[in-house]
């Protein structure tokens, strides 16, 4: 077949069909056990092509295979054609010559053949590869090798290799051809080139201002593409103080206010370029032209990071001395190639320049990006040179790989951290793998040989001590690295210099006695921060103590070594042991401590800005000062923290002089911020990073919050007067609520003990519930806070202890209903906190049961009303655990029911379920244990319009004595619940509570006693139980709900009615029921006519006097009806009866030269119907017609009265 297809085709095209051939037919002999057939082509084909090894293994193979099959074909004996064949093959090729067979048949191969033969010459000759560099720099020339490997790499090689190892592969490995002879030429040799390199000296990691990539310089322009729009809106305008006259006056207040408190013109440096001190210029600066590098250093003490950041004091300590500050400075740079390189194969070249490049490693400064890709050299070509380098260079090598080992770990570290990729950290692990497997090898490599040099040996030793520093995670006194440094230490009569290494530190005597320093601080830190227990943070905390305030005892070598340390290094180190020290106060609960140590930091702070901060350069004050305001803030929240947990009382006073430096950065960072909605020249921080605008305005409410807690114990009226200040502010500016309102929490918590301070705690609700109560008709003030989404327990508890008093404060007497902008904030109070567990609270659950026994089973006898009237009643029901905030919740809530029912009682709209709702509050307001006197008066008025639409809209309990039980409880039980009202009303500590009301309490109660005294209920409230009494009688054992005589006598009953009355028209409650009751009272009573028809006449001018006279009929026709069954009884003659009627406001009767008692008296009940414009009264009618048939025998005038008593008009 392939004989046929390659008669008409090239040459390439053989090649391109025969070699996939050939490799599908060897790895047919991998997968497969091959036939005979193509063990035999592929021997022609072998020995065709002249490859006499190849020819060789199939013939080995074939005689083989049979013994090492499975199958029934290890069975057969072997071929004997092939074993001759493969004797024939081993004669010839023993006198050097292979042997001739007839294989014409493969004419067609010949190309292939020529191919092969001439690929065998091709690698027989050298091959030279000439490598051109642009300069003589090392850098280029180490580029220049880079480059032409990578373009002689072979693709297919590549797709072999496994590509995330390709970066550690050597490059020579990929290339199609090997580099027998490289030679070197320099485009520019005969340039001058400048003999030094451009260094780059790496500043800290933190310290580091990126540069934006093309890309990113893109993107900001597309995205300042899409804002133009918005930014057009904004005018251009020059910003004047006049433009922040708020902020003006609020600086103003606040220094009239807080005695020596000085804050600066905040306005005026705002606007005017380069005046004030450094650290405020440069605020200034960071403001106007914000960047990632502020955002990072600000959010760099963020406390939500993990657990993991507590050691990086670890970290800052361990690499003491790796800084470039602490190096060698006076290291001549590397300079340009100054050698010849011979002709020598790739791997001999390479060699060549590694030896040479490490020979200068210590003595010279390279440049970053040199060093950068020698180390990429040493990762992939140390295996070549293992076993051909000398002892020095060894070493060399393996001070590289642990410099990359070190590296590569604090990377990991960080990425860990920063929440990288997991791919991407599980690379690098494994990179770091094969760094620390080639790190081994070489340290077992240099261990062959006999050291005899010091400074060889101190180096190999030094090496080691390093990488082994790095690698510890857990640090000991007795540490291994400790041992092996003061061994060493005995030899440390030289130095030598490391300016290349990043993680190494110069060898010397000071170095070595550093680093047992330091090592002596990580043994006792290391111990502190791998625990969480308070009680061993004690030794933590008295070394950071040592280190950063003034102690009295004298300071040990470790503690004086640090801050020397301190002093040379970088503020970064001290503001991470300042975060340490107050976050362990902080854990301990140590608020005092915690008080005192961060006013000791502010004040080291405020000195550092004002003066070490100024000898900075720009860039270093720039990144420096954002760092110091993300400490800040995050110290400051410690503070704040610990203040919520002590209810907002600062443990040791801090004088508020100290916040001022950092108070005034934080307002002239919200001057920027509403300076960007004025004018565009101004740039918001909030548009660039929202978590840094959030970190900057929490630190200034946690400043405020500081200083409130401050000036707490001062005067009063300061401490009101500023907190209205900042409160006001804060709501201009739209963050009161900010921090977690913790400003909002401190704030209620002073202000609930300062004198008239309800407008300013109603703000408070208004920016934390959203909830608007005035008082005085002044409205809370919207301060854009964020909503809650509901209310929860805690919330409630902090609103009813304000609100539920504040309700009480507001109403004129205690049943006055709580006005509409406080109803619906009980409304939702009472939704979250539902009504009592009885189930659940024992205390609870036996008041009910109590209070249940006493209404259902207490009779209204002679007794009680004694011990009522005098206050003697003792309902004893036990103390509720239940919050005290809720106390009142439930009457208030039963209040409003109440209320509404009324109101819809009045529309013909009421409903009994509300009715009954409201007794269950009332009952479970005195089962918390309040007793409370409105609770029963309510709980009275509440059975008792029970009773009252029983009697209304029930008919048939009007008939039986049967049917009047229930309501005859009911009226029981409301009776009960006054006489409780007037037993709870003695209470001499209510008395101011009592007055406005205890008028019309004895008169509800008197006329609901009326109504159990008269008919229909006929003193049938005294006679029922709720639960039947067993009764033993003559004809028989039965249960009996209703006795047969009233445990009261009517008379009494009567008495106690007319001195209720006579108590409620005595409180100057002039209500003309009063008067209309007790005038039936005492006619009941058989008291002197003279006496009643008095008492009704007072009723009369009083209902007259009345707004809804015209609906008030009663009075006057019981004056007429009185007069008409006296005189008729000659209890009172008609001259003095005719008065009454001549005088009453509303008859005005004119007698004339009538003389005819009766027909005056017809014509006074002619006035009263007439009078009815409503048609409501049917009495005077009644009388008439009654009058007419009796004295005067007139049926028709009967009739005609009669007529409107059948046909009712509607009264609308």
């Amino acid at each position: 077949m392939l004989k046929s297809n390659t008669e008409n085709k090239s040459a390439e095209k053989v090649k391109e069909m025969f070699y996939p051939l050939l490799d599908d037919f060897c790895i047919a002999l991998l997968y497969n056990e091959p036939d005979e057939k193509l063990l035999e082509t592929l021997h022609e084909i072998f020995s065709y092509i002249g490859s006499e090894r190849l020819s060789r293994f199939v013939l080995e193979y074939s005689l083989t295979s049979r013994k090492e099959s499975d199958d029934l074909s290890g069975l057969l004996p072997i071929d004997q054609t092939v074993l001759s064949q493969y004797k024939t093959m081993l004669e010839h090729l023993s006198s050097g010559k292979f042997p001739k067979l007839d294989l014409k048949h493969l004419s067609f191969l010949e190309p292939i053949r020529l191919d092969i033969l001439a690929q065998q010459e091709k690698l027989a000759s050298k091959k030279v590869a000439v490598i051109k560099s642009t300069s003589t720099k090392w850098v280029d020339l180490l580029d220049a090798i880079n480059i032409h490997l990578k373009e002689n790499q072979d693709e297919s090689k590549i797709e072999d290799a496994n590509r995330p190892r390709i970066r550690i592969f050597e490059p020579y490995v990929l290339t199609e051809e090997p580099l027998d002879i490289v030679r070197i030429e320099f485009t520019k040799r005969g340039v001058a080139v400048p003999a030094t390199e451009t260094e780059v000296t790496k500043a800290q990691p933190e310290q580091i201002v990126q540069e934006r990539k093309p890309e990113e310089d893109n993107r900001v322009q597309r995205s300042s593409k899409r804002l133009s729009k918005v930014e057009d809106e904004i005018p251009a305008v020059t910003l004047e103080t006049s433009h922040f006259l708020n902020m003006d006056y609020f600086r103003n207040q606040m220094n009239e206010t807080i005695p020596n408190f000085e804050i600066f013109d905040v306005c005026s440096t705002y606007v005017e370029d380069g005046s004030g001190a450094q650290y405020i210029k440069d605020f200034k600066n960071i403001v106007s032209d914000w960047n990632d590098s502020y955002a990072r250093a600000i959010l760099s003490y963020d406390t939500a990071k993990s657990e993991d950041d507590n050691l990086k004091l670890l970290d800052l300590l361990s690499g003491y001395g790796k800084s470039e500050e602490l190096k060698e400075k006076n290291i001549p740079p590397l300079g340009e190639i100054d050698i010849e390189f011979p002709e020598l194969n790739y791997v001999e070249f390479k060699t060549y320049i590694i030896k040479h490049l490490l020979s200068k490693i210590l003595t010279t400064k390279w440049s970053d990006k040199l060093y950068e890709k020698f180390t990429e050299w040493i990762v992939q070509f140390e295996g070549y040179i293992i076993n051909d380098i000398d002892v020095e260079s060894a070493i060399g090598v393996l001070e590289v790989l642990v410099d990359i080992s070190t590296s590569l770990e604090s990377q990991i570290k960080d990425s860990i951290n920063n929440k990288l990729n997991k791919a991407v950290v599980n690379s690098m692990c494994q990179d770091l793998l094969r760094i620390k497997d080639k790190i081994i090898r070489w340290i077992n490599y240099i261990e062959t040989f006999p050291i005899n040099d010091l400074q060889v040996a101190s180096r190999f030793k030094w090496c080691q001590i390093i990488k082994e520093k790095a690698e510890t995670k857990s640090w000991t006194e007795n540490h291994p690295v400790k041992h092996k440094l003061q061994k060493l230490l005995g030899d440390a009569h030289f130095k030598i210099n490391y300016p290349n290494y990043k993680n190494f530190i110069d060898f010397s005597k000071d170095s070595i006695n550093s680093q047992l320093t330091i090592i002596s601080v990580l043994a006792i830190f290391w111990r502190i921060l791998s625990t969480s227990s308070t009680e061993d943070n004690k030794e933590a905390i008295r070394l950071l103590e040592d280190i950063l305030l003034d102690s009295n005892t004298e300071p040990s070598d470790a503690i004086l070594s640090i801050r020397n340390f301190l002093k040379q290094g970088s503020i970064d180190m001290k503001l991470s042991l300042w975060n340490i020290l107050l976050s362990f106060y902080q854990s301990s609960n140590s608020g005092d401590k915690l008080a005192v140590g961060f006013e000791e930091c502010v004040l080291f702070l405020n000195d550092y800005l004002v003066n070490e901060y100024v000898l900075l350069d720009e860039e270093s004050r720039l990144v420096t000062l954002s760092r110091i305001l993300g400490f800040y803030g995050s110290s400051i929240s410690f503070v704040v923290t610990s203040l919520a947990s002590t209810n907002w009382i600062l443990m040791h006073p801090i004088k508020v002089q100290t916040l001022r430096l950092f108070f005034e950065l934080s307002l002239l960072f919200e001057i920027n911020e509403e300076a960007s909605y004025i004018s565009s020249l101004a740039t918001s921080i909030k548009s660039k990073s929202t978590k840094s605008y959030h970190h900057l305005t929490n630190t200034l409410i946690k400043t405020i919050i500081l200083i409130l807690a401050s000036i707490q114990k001062s005067n009063p009226q300061i401490l009101h007067s500023v907190i209205r200040l900042f409160h006001t502010q804060l709501g201009l500016i739209g963050i009161c609520g900010h921090a977690g309102g913790s400003f909002l929490e401190i704030a209620q918590e002073y202000l609930k003990s300062l004198p008239n301070s309800d407008q300013d705690i109603c703000q408070i609700i208004k920016c934390k519930y959203h909830y608007s109560i005035s008082i005085d008709g002044v409205v809370p003030a919207d301060h854009g806070t964020a909503r809650l989404d509901e209310l929860n327990k805690n919330d409630c508890k902090e609103l009813a202890s304000f609100v539920l008093p504040l309700n009480s404060e507001r109403r004129k007497h205690s049943k006055q209903c709580p006005k509409h902008d406080i109803k619906l904030l009980i409304d939702e109070i009472y939704d979250v906190i539902g009504d009592p567990d009885f189930d659940s609270n024992e205390a609870l659950g036996r008041n009910k049961a109590t209070l249940n026994y006493f209404l259902d089973n207490t009779r209204l006898t002679k007794r009680l009303f004694q011990e009522a009237f005098h206050g003697l009643v003792r309902l004893e029901l036990g103390e509720a655990e239940e919050d005290k905030q809720f106390n009142g919740l439930y009457y208030i809530e039963g209040l409003l029911l109440f209320s509404s029912y009324k109101l819809r009682k009045k529309n013909m709209q009421s409903r009994a379920v509300e009715l009954e709702s409201a007794i269950s509050l009332f009952e479970n307001d005195i089962i918390c244990g309040s007793n409370r006197f409105e609770s029963w008066f309510l709980l009275g008025q509440s059975y008792g319009y029970l009773v009252e639409d029983d009697l209304i809209w029930t008919a048939d309990k009007l008939t039986a004595s049967d049917r009047k039980i229930t309501t005859a409880n009911l009226q029981r039980k409301s009776l009960i619940c006054y006489l409780m009202a007037i037993n709870k009303s003695l209470d001499e500590s209510i008395k101011d509570v009592i007055k406005p009301v205890v008028g019309n309490l004895m008169s509800l109660f008197a006329k609901e006693m009326f109504s159990a005294v008269c008919e229909p209920m006929s003193m049938h409230a005294f006679k029922v139980q709720s639960h039947p009494r067993f009764i033993n009688r003559v004809n028989g054992a039965l249960f009996e709900p209703v006795s047969q005589f009233p445990a009261v006598d009517k008379t009494v009953c009567l008495k106690i009615i007319q001195q209720s009355l006579q108590l409620s028209i005595k409180s100057s409650c002039r209500e003309w029921s009063d008067y209309y009751y007790l005038a039936k009272v005492q006619r009941k009573l058989d008291k002197p006519a003279g006496l009643v028809m008095e008492t009704m006449a007072s009723a009369c001018r009083s209902a007259f006097k009345n707004k809804h006279a015209d609906n008030i009929i009663e009075p006057h026709y019981n004056l007429v009806s009185f007069a008409l069954k006296y005189v008729k009884s000659n209890r009172l003659d008609s001259k003095d009866a005719l008065k009454y009627l001549i005088e009453d406001p509303l008859i005005k009767l004119e007698v004339g030269e009538e003389t005819d008692f009766i027909k005056l008296i017809i014509k006074a009940l002619n006035k009263i119907d007439s009078s009815d414009k409503k048609n409501w009264q049917h009495k005077a009618k009644y009388r008439l017609a009654r009058l007419m048939q009796e004295e005067y025998h007139d049926v028709k005038g009967c009739n005609r009265s009669n007529e409107k008593l059948y046909f009712v008009e509607n009264s609308k």
